[in-house]
């Protein structure tokens, strides 16, 4: 390996800077130093220097290591430029939310050279295969062109054909993450396959397909007349009714050729604007880029320069919506809205803002102070002797991202001394399917905690029949826009979803909102079918605080006794997956509890055999050393230890054929044997799932590497 790249290194410490400066430069590399994670990013950014990883410090002032992972993810950093993070504090967690927020390895303070630079190595490794892969012409899971090779191809191909016209089409799969993780790596791999063996038989000899991403194709092809989105959902459905996934969902975004002069990747980056516009719309299967779409980022990129001095000036103001109960028509509860008034711009709508925030992150914080002013509204009824109606607030899949959001919340309305049950949180059907588990935790404590969960937009989204049987919800909310068209009654087919629904809740014991309820024949039609509660514009919009207080005096809009509250016990739904074509992993291990605990950690990616001592393995080694993967090693057990099997596994030759990670108690010494014994990996005991499903994954990764190595 050619050593001397350059190394960045962000720590506000300058004794921790010159101490991995010494390590570094002692192996051959040059370093870059950066005290903060701003100016880490600004020479990441500023193209002077040909930066090949950062090791980055969590706790930094000005932008700290989070948030500096966050702005290499969202500008493309992430992808070229791997990071290993390094902290001295609460390790288990950081590891955790520092490999979900990108990072690529996870070093702990106080350094040690050795592993420091394995780390590094290992890591640079990775980044070498992954580039030997792009430069590969053919994709080696679906067969479709590289990413650089489509380009390159799609280019002679527009040079040869200068009179045709040719559009570009952008696709991925909606939620393929939670497909990967409901289903298995395997069938998710099938799925690929099948799109990539759609998109070659649709363009025929006159254009060209490749994958651009995990679960990102591009065609190039000879332009056409679109169909409506009716036509393309059924032909869509036909399409794919073999597929080893049913009812997943494809979005594509088209871009007609018009400046030829632009690369290839900027007509890509166009249909991509094009796709995102429909991310998350339920019954949009694609979108044509045209130059509204650049006239909305251009917008996007105003609002974000204006957000934070928004947020600071207040001028982010809440409004509160009623929710009244079908029976009586008293008020039940209010929904917190957040309305953006902008001194030069004026009113910004949130159908505007939300998304962009959504997508930038920032609704993180907007988020928190809305909880904050509802808080401060409902502490000021408290004391005003007003009767008290829960309010819910949004959550976005946004907040959930915090590790400690269920005692931030709670601290938060503990220091008003609100009850908790007067603060419900609305959850979208759509956030569940992105970190189903992770969500689901975060959730269920909130609600052990005494907080209601509505689950929001319910009938938009995906979710399943069995999975909304077992999320911890405690209110569903029916997002009335899905069944209405146009004025008057609804349709006898609408009515019968509405139906539907609603003896759904029943079934699940959880009581209903409709939200956006309109007209009299809706509230009758509810009211008739046993929906408990209304929110629209038939009672009244969203108003500012003052107004609603006026509204909740008046006597026919007083208060009910029977506000919105059902707590509703649950339990947090395990998924498992298994395949014979999954990647082999084999546990060695003596101790019975540890091999269990391993299995069940693995067993929803990986086909798992198990070995009690190292003759085992080895016997094991030596008749399916092609089928294995990786290997997780114990290095104390009887018979034959895990320095007897690696000694084998050497002399063997076994040893650069399957990557070995060793499993041993905690500490830097333990992992330098493993180091030592020229082990891949390192995990230690007790075992973290999140740390050791990350290091698995490298290793399978690297066994992929090693056969292309042995190809090329």
């Amino acid at each position: 390996m050619n050593k001397k790249r350059t190394l960045l290194i962000a720590e506000d410490s300058k004794v921790n800077r010159k101490i991995l400066k010494r390590i570094l430069e002692a192996e051959g590399y040059d370093t870059l130093e950066a005290e903060n994670g701003q100016i880490a990013l600004d020479l990441l950014q500023s193209g002077k220097y040909e930066i090949s990883l950062v090791l980055l410090d969590l706790t930094m002032p000005v932008m700290n290591g989070y948030e500096l992972l966050a702005k290499m993810k969202e500008s493309g950093l992430l992808t070229s430029v791997p990071v290993i993070v390094t902290t001295g504090s609460e390790k288990g967690m950081a590891e955790i939310r520092s490999l979900e927020c990108g990072a690529s390895d996870f070093i702990a303070k106080p350094y040690n050279a050795e592993i420091i630079i394995h780390r590094v190595e290992s890591i640079l490794r990775l980044c070498d295969n992954a580039a030997l892969i792009n430069e590969l012409e053919i994709d080696l899971l679906t067969g479709v062109y590289s990413r650089e090779a489509f380009y390159r191809h799609a280019q002679m191909m527009l040079e040869e054909n200068p009179d045709e016209k040719y559009d570009i089409v952008c696709s991925n799969i909606e939620n393929f993450k939670m497909i990967n993780s409901k289903y298995g790596i395997t069938v998710g791999d099938e799925l690929l396959r099948c799109i990539a063996a759609h998109n070659i038989a649709c363009i025929g000899p006159d254009g060209i397909c490749g994958r651009i991403g995990a679960d990102s194709f591009v065609v190039l092809r000879k332009s056409r007349s679109l169909r409506s989105q009716e036509e393309i959902g059924q032909l869509y459905s036909q399409t794919f009714q073999d597929a080893p996934v049913k009812n997943f969902v494809m979005q594509y975004g088209v871009y007609p050729i018009s400046d030829r002069s632009a690369s290839i990747a900027s007509m890509c980056d166009c249909a991509q604007i094009a796709l995102s516009s429909i991310k998350h719309k339920y019954g949009m299967y694609y979108a044509v880029y045209d130059d509204s779409m650049r006239q909305k980022i251009l917008r996007e990129h105003q609002l974000t320069g204006y957000m934070e001095l928004a947020l600071a000036e207040k001028q982010f103001v809440v409004y509160l919506q009623p929710k009244h109960d079908v029976q009586t028509g008293r008020i039940a509860g209010a929904e917190a809205l957040v309305r953006w008034f902008h001194p030069e711009l004026g009113f910004i709508s949130p159908g505007e803002f939300i998304p962009l925030f959504e997508r930038n992150g920032f609704v993180a914080k907007l988020d928190r102070y809305v909880w904050e002013v509802v808080c401060t509204i409902l502490q000021g009824w408290m004391k005003e002797g007003r009767p008290l109606i829960p309010i819910s607030a949004n959550a976005s899949r946004v907040d959930f991202d915090a590790d400690d959001l269920p005692e931030t919340i709670s601290e938060l309305v503990d220091s008003y001394g609100i009850p908790h049950n007067m603060l419900h949180f609305e959850v979208t059907e759509s956030a569940y399917t992105d970190n189903p588990q992770k969500m689901i935790a975060a959730v269920s404590m909130l609600r052990s905690m005494g907080f209601l969960i509505e689950m929001d937009d319910f009938g938009s989204g995906y979710s399943s029949l069995n999975m909304l049987s077992e999320l911890p919800i405690d209110i569903l909310k029916l997002d009335m826009r899905f069944i209405q068209k146009g004025s008057g009654l609804l349709p006898n087919s609408k009515r019968s979803i509405l139906s539907f629904i609603v003896s759904l809740s029943k079934w699940l014991q959880l009581p209903t909102i409709a939200e956006g309820v309109e007209t009299k024949e809706e509230v009758e039609l509810l009211r008739s079918m046993g929906c408990n509660y209304i929110q629209g514009f038939y009672f009244a919009k969203p108003m500012p605080v003052a107004d609603f207080e006026k509204y909740m005096t008046d006597a026919k809009n007083a208060p009910s006794l029977q506000a919105v509250t059902t707590p509703k016990s649950s339990e947090i739904p395990t998924t498992f997956a298994s395949g014979e074509n999954m990647p082999c992993v084999l546990i060695v291990e003596d101790i019975e509890s540890n091999r269990e605990l391993l299995k069940e950690i693995l067993k929803p990616y990986y086909k798992i055999v198990t070995a009690c001592d190292g003759a085992q393995a080895y016997a094991l080694i030596q008749t399916n050393h092609a089928k294995l993967s990786c290997i997780l090693l114990d290095l104390l057990m009887p018979v034959m230890d895990g320095f007897q099997l690696i000694d084998a596994m050497r002399k063997d030759g076994f040893l650069d054929e399957i990557p070995v990670i060793i499993t041993s108690e905690v500490g830097s010494d333990s992992e330098l044997r493993a180091l030592h014994l020229d082990a891949d990996s390192f995990v230690s005991k007790p075992y973290n799932a999140e740390i050791l499903l990350h290091h698995v994954k490298k290793a399978v990764n690297e066994r992929d590497f090693r056969k292309l190595r042995l190809r090329v």
